[in-house]
């Protein structure tokens, strides 16, 4: 989206003004991974231009909704690792063997593969099964509160995580 001349300038003038204070903001979630809070400024650049023409603050205030705007963006990027991170240990114990940090290329395609193969377990899971499952392992809420949201007693989620869990497991996913 191309912007206004006068919305032009006072993105480039946010951008001078507030570009390293939004830095050292995210950097704060994240410590010594510069190029994650990097990505997670340029994030929230991307959004004021598309949303600066539509935004009805005083130009003056812009710099309190980019705090606000990259604070959500370090928030949703943390909880997108925490979910991947969750899913990786569901892997069996080949994928969790000792592997580098960084995979290879070959290493990285395992993984996207392994991934590909949980992805269609779970999808063969029944759909209140696949509800618990991603509410509690995928998105770190108790049973409790996943009874709740999904109006159900706690009882029947217990059982619905549980056959969920055995199920994985019988398909040769290593689960807690």
């Amino acid at each position: 989206m191309e912007l206004h001349e006068n919305h032009r300038k006072l993105f480039d003038r946010l951008f001078r003004e507030q570009q390293q204070k939004l830095f050292c903001h995210c950097l704060r979630f994240a410590p010594s991974r510069r190029d994650w809070a990097m990505d997670r400024v340029h994030d929230t650049f991307v959004k004021l231009g598309q949303h600066l023409p539509t935004l009805n603050e005083d130009p003056d205030d812009l710099a309190g909704w980019l705090f606000r705007v990259s604070t959500n963006e370090c928030l949703q990027a943390l909880r997108k690792q925490e979910r991947w991170t969750r899913l990786t240990r569901l892997w069996h114990s080949a994928a969790a063997s000792d592997e580098p940090t960084t995979p290879s290329p070959e290493g990285a395609i395992g993984a996207r593969a392994e991934l590909e193969e949980l992805a269609q377990d779970v999808e063969a899971l029944g759909a209140q099964e696949r509800m618990v499952f991603g509410l509690v392992e995928l998105e770190g809420n108790s049973q409790a509160e996943a009874a709740k949201l999904l109006h159900l007693s706690r009882g029947h989620v217990s059982k619905l995580h549980t056959r969920a869990m055995r199920t994985l497991k019988t398909r040769n996913w290593e689960v807690s």
